[in-house]
């Protein structure tokens, strides 16, 4: 309801409805009836003002209230722009650092003031993006939004186990109206899936001639095990997202040729089996306006034909911005072989045939598939690659999750950003990292990298540096962390003789290269991370020698001014005091922390004595 408005004068003319105290009390002074008479009337007159302070006043307080308010900046603003604001205030609090039970503090918003309360209940968007905080509150908030699109995000996650079972009715609620839905993402909780709430029959709803005109994005992650063969067969002439997880169902109805983003995950245990190649092609034909595209298990294991729909290979994604693949490496290239992929697309491919107990990852692998991209990359065979501009967003493993344990390789090419735009990961130490860099060098231009990150590769030797990576020209920034960060040293260490008679042309040991120039030649940052300055039976000294001597060795010219230790093992201040005073214009930092083992201190006294 609106709230009255007032004039200045509306207060004086009150004074014909309700008189003034001193003239009733002036009139029963006057006044010579019984005393019954006057208690009827001073009722009378009590009753009235009681009325008037009941209703006339508070009316009156309100609105002057009211026009208060309109004098201030955050008053006069239009609704249009507090709207904005408000749906701005929600989306901060929903997507930060919010707690759970601070979900709900926006609706704080309409207890401000009549204003602000009126605005919130007309913006239809604020309370169309349902919070399934509690099955009171969504229902409030399906009330409010009236009829415009539903955007429904469902996580079982965040339900309580006692209020499942009121979930099922509010969620049926919320999906029925299916004219309205805009997005909908239903999110199973592990094992548990989604509990009470009977999401199989719910999505019944998306079935035979249910037509959802408005719905943009679908995303169900597990709860059904498998969706209706009819799923989607209405059609969704605005579907431009589906992510299906853990879910067997039918691609015979599924509205394709508008996706953007596309998301399968097939759920192993459920047997379901991958389209044949034929028809997977055939799918992927009609995508043209796909930008993601992320397959886990779920490209065709048996050959590709020879040619496509209307003789139309390798298949054209135009608008690819983003490719993730999880399969057998086998499965993997022949994807790549059989599409063009645009230059500016992201890649990710995860080769998951490549396990410890089965076999490693071999060179040829890595080769195989470099070279399919080489050939996917490019627009016509006469023109370069991607491969030759130096510019790459690549990730390459052979495990699906990132371990904090495992080997990487990290490659920046425009600065140390997040996240970088060639990684190399393996899930195993066994893994022939020499040769798979001398490939990745060797099809890759990796001339522009600025920053290396080297992360737990214990079996990466000097050959990997001096074959490959020291070779860099532009490296500027190297973090070595849980690594042999004495190999590291030691290639350095070999630029001594080269550069002590710079006439006689040197060469790089089973390499035939000539260097006249140190190796890492740009680098001037440095930086060490949870290293054992006792490593494998070497000495603390033997890395402190080591560093001092790299550090004397490339002088002013190729001088390394910034060096961090992070974390280290077995190293004591007066060791990096030593390099400080040698040093003094470099920046050595070091976060002193000593941890060692127990009779290191004994044996560092015995080798400072000898």
């Amino acid at each position: 309801m609106s709230t009255p408005t007032f004039t200045p004068n509306d207060l004086l003319d009150s004074q014909l409805v309700v008189p003034p105290v001193a003239t009733v009390l002036h009139s029963l002074a006057r006044d010579r009836g019984s005393d019954s008479a006057r208690r009827e009337t001073l009722e009378r007159h009590i009753l009235g003002l009681e009325a008037y302070l009941r209703g006339y006043l508070p009316a009156y307080i309100r609105s002057l209230k009211f026009h208060y308010n309109n004098t201030t900046l955050a008053g006069r603003l239009p609704p249009e722009i507090l709207c904005m604001i408000f749906l701005s205030y929600r989306s901060l609090i929903r997507n930060g650092s919010t707690p759970w039970k601070d979900q709900l503090i926006w609706v704080r918003l309409t207890h401000v003031c009549q204003t602000w309360r009126s605005v919130a209940l007309d913006c239809l968007a604020l309370w169309s993006d349902l919070c399934f905080k509690t099955p009171r509150f969504t229902e409030l908030m399906l009330s409010r939004s009236k009829d415009a699109p539903l955007t429904v995000i469902f996580d079982m996650s965040t339900i309580r186990l006692h209020e499942e079972r009121k979930w099922n009715s509010v969620l049926l609620d919320a999906l029925s109206q299916t004219c309205r839905l805009r997005t909908v993402v239903l999110v199973a909780n592990g094992p548990r899936q989604f509990g009470c709430v009977d999401i199989s029959s719910i999505l019944d709803k998306f079935t035979g001639y249910t037509k959802l005109p408005m719905l943009e994005e679908f995303s169900i992650s597990g709860g059904a095990k498998k969706l209706h063969d009819e799923f989607l067969e209405a059609g969704a002439t605005m579907l431009k997202r589906v992510q299906i997880r853990a879910c067997s169902f039918n691609w015979a109805h599924l509205p394709l040729t508008n996706l953007t983003h596309l998301r399968l995950e097939r759920n192993t245990q459920l047997q379901q089996d991958c389209l044949p190649a034929q028809i997977f092609i055939m799918k992927l034909v009609r995508m043209r306006t796909l930008q993601v595209l992320e397959l886990v298990d779920f490209l065709p294991k048996d050959d590709y034909p020879a040619f496509g729909p209307d003789e139309i290979l390798p298949v054209p994604l135009p608008q690819l911005k983003s490719l993730e693949l999880h399969d057998s490496a086998s499965a993997v290239i022949s994807f790549i072989q059989m599409t063009r992929i645009p230059k500016a697309a992201s890649i990710v491919v995860v080769f998951k045939d490549c396990k410890p107990q089965s076999r490693p990852p071999s060179a040829e692998i890595v080769d195989e598939f470099l070279l399919a991209l080489d050939a996917s990359w490019k627009d016509r065979p006469s023109l370069p690659s991607r491969l030759e501009d130096g510019v790459l967003d690549l990730w390459i493993s052979d495990f699906s999750e990132k371990r904090a344990n495992s080997p990487r390789l990290e490659f920046w090419f425009q600065g140390y950003q997040t996240p970088p735009e060639l990684s190399i990961g393996f899930a195993t130490h066994e893994v022939p990292l020499t040769k798979i860099l001398v490939n990745v060098k060797k099809r890759l231009n990796l001339s522009s990298v600025i920053t290396l990150r080297i992360d737990n590769c214990w079996s990466m030797r000097e050959s990997a540096y001096a074959k490959v990576l020291s070779k860099l020209p532009h490296v500027e920034n190297v973090t070595i962390k849980n690594s042999s960060f004495l190999c590291f040293l030691n290639v350095l260490l070999k630029d001594l003789a080269l550069l002590e008679d710079s006439d006689s042309e040197s060469t790089d040991e089973g390499t035939g290269d000539t260097y006249l120039t140190p190796r890492f030649p740009a680098l001037w940052f440095l930086e060490c991370c949870d290293y054992d300055f006792k490593e494998r039976g070497f000495k603390t000294r033997d890395v402190i020698e080591g560093l001092i001597g790299v550090l004397t060795l490339r002088g002013d010219d190729y001088c390394i001014m910034d060096l961090h230790f992070r974390k280290c093992r077995n190293v004591w201040e007066e060791n990096f005091e030593e390099v400080k005073e040698a040093f003094p214009e470099q920046e050595i930092d070091w976060d002193c922390d000593e941890d060692q083992d127990a009779d290191s201190e004994d044996e560092e006294e015995s080798e400072a004595d000898s």
